[in-house]
């Protein structure tokens, strides 16, 4: 998957305020897609170190979710820990594990942990690319610990749906069916 670098990732936080805020109008969360073949998730954890980090992508085929593609990265974290920027920290290891993926994913699943406001970063650095780097592909969040303002968060940050932890395989195939306006009974890989 080709990532182009759209802007420094060694902030400052007031900069990364700053990037963020200037990000935020150009979130277009009205994509939508045809017919799903191929679904991309992404998560990353750290060491007990708190300053390595691993990030790992797969890619699965629809509607039988089998893997078509993995890709991980790991490096150490670059920014400091601060509420509401956290994703700053992952997102460029994670978008280093993306773009080792040959498969462009028509839908990306992301586990966010909201707490941390980890995942809107990602989703605002994706949402900044070009169509042909994935700006506009469909996201998914999934979380744990939801708080009543954690949908609209992530839906203002540029995800397009959002589910609760625990999630039931069938819920999230149908979630991804709905995100890109087909069913999951129209969707074959590719």
């Amino acid at each position: 998957m080709r990532i182009r670098r759209t802007h420094r990732w060694d902030l400052s936080v007031e900069e990364a305020l700053r990037l963020q805020h200037r990000l935020a109008p150009a979130v277009d969360t009205g994509a939508r897609l045809g017919r799903v073949r191929l679904v991309a998730g992404a998560d990353a954890a750290y060491h007990q170190d708190g300053e390595r980090l691993v990030a790992a992508v797969v890619v699965l085929a629809l509607p039988g979710l089998e893997v078509v593609e993995e890709a991980s990265a790991a490096g150490r974290v670059g920014f400091p820990y601060v509420p509401g920027l956290f994703g700053f920290r992952e997102a460029p290891i994670v978008l280093r594990a993306c773009a080792r993926l040959r498969a462009r994913p028509d839908v990306l699943v992301c586990d966010v942990a909201m707490a941390g406001d980890n995942g809107v970063a990602l989703i605002r650095e994706l949402r900044s690319r070009p169509v042909t780097e994935g700006g506009t592909t469909p996201a998914l969040a999934v979380s744990a610990d939801v708080q009543v303002d954690d949908t609209e968060t992530l839906l203002a940050a540029g995800f397009q749906a959002h589910l609760a932890k625990p999630v039931e395989p069938a819920e999230l195939v149908r979630a991804i069916a709905r995100l890109a306006g087909a069913s999951s009974s129209r969707s074959q890989p590719r």
